[in-house]
């Protein structure tokens, strides 16, 4: 990872859809991905996060959608 990008591991209940959400203001929300979680754990990488915010703030959020088949 460099210092232009940011990386996480998202674990939460698999075969669902997550949006990922950035904000840098905790009220504002953006969506940069959406995502199937098929194993319960995925790495997250955010290349276009703000290198000059000076906080950035991330979520996901549960669509309640189930995971398309692999």
């Amino acid at each position: 990872v460099d210092e232009a990008q940011f990386a996480f591991t998202l674990s939460a209940p698999t075969n669902l859809v997550y949006q990922l959400e950035r904000s840098v203001d905790a009220v504002n929300w953006k969506t940069f991905q959406v995502l199937s979680n098929f194993t319960g754990e995925q790495r997250i990488f955010d290349t276009f996060s703000n290198p000059v915010a000076p906080v950035q703030l991330y979520r996901a959020v549960s669509t309640n959608q189930p995971s398309a088949a692999n």
